[in-house]
């Protein structure tokens, strides 16, 4: 038989992790592309997890790149169990959070679950808790070849545009 259940032990302690990808919103792609990152970029968080006993298990939904098999990690982006409420406890229930700029980075927050947010973007608007790190995406002077300065990327204009052809027209890009 075909075993359906998520295989994560009942004693055991789990981090969620989301990156965000393009195609569960495939319309205004141009818009949120800004919110996307490489899972296969997160590759020493898991295995930072896992080395200490931990379970990762992966967020998201089907149109995401599927993992490889990794021991004590769960794709459950792609699992029979993928569910709205499932989504929530799991977010609720994790030690951690491991996240991007997306819509689930915004529920450990409500359970008092600190989270670790990457790429964050955009950079003006951070996470909600004060023990949640975070590492914003990095503007760059496409003319000078230099980063601009965090407080600059923090507050207005830069801080708070969410669209990656304004910041081009600044001359900006952004850097993972």
């Amino acid at each position: 038989t075909k075993r359906t259940e998520m295989v994560v032990p009942r004693n055991a302690w789990h981090v969620c992790l989301h990156v965000r990808a393009s195609g569960y919103k495939g319309q205004h792609e141009d818009l949120h592309s800004s919110l996307n990152a490489d899972i296969f970029s997160y590759d020493l968080a898991i295995d930072a997890v896992v080395k200490r006993g931990g379970w990762v298990i992966r967020l998201g939904d089907h149109s995401m790149p599927k993992l490889p098999p990794l021991e004590h990690v769960v794709d459950y982006a792609h699992s029979p169990q993928k569910s709205p409420a499932m989504d929530i406890f799991l977010c609720g229930t994790c030690r951690f959070y491991i996240g991007t700029s997306s819509g689930p980075a915004y529920v450990p927050a409500l359970y008092g679950v600190p989270s670790v947010i990457t790429n964050w973007f955009p950079t003006g608007t951070r996470p909600l808790n004060s023990n949640d790190l975070f590492i914003p995406k990095l503007h760059l002077y496409e003319a000078e070849n230099e980063f601009a300065p965090f407080d600059e990327s923090m507050s207005q204009p830069l801080g708070h545009i969410h669209v990656i052809s304004q910041l081009a027209r600044l001359g900006i890009s952004l850097r993972p």
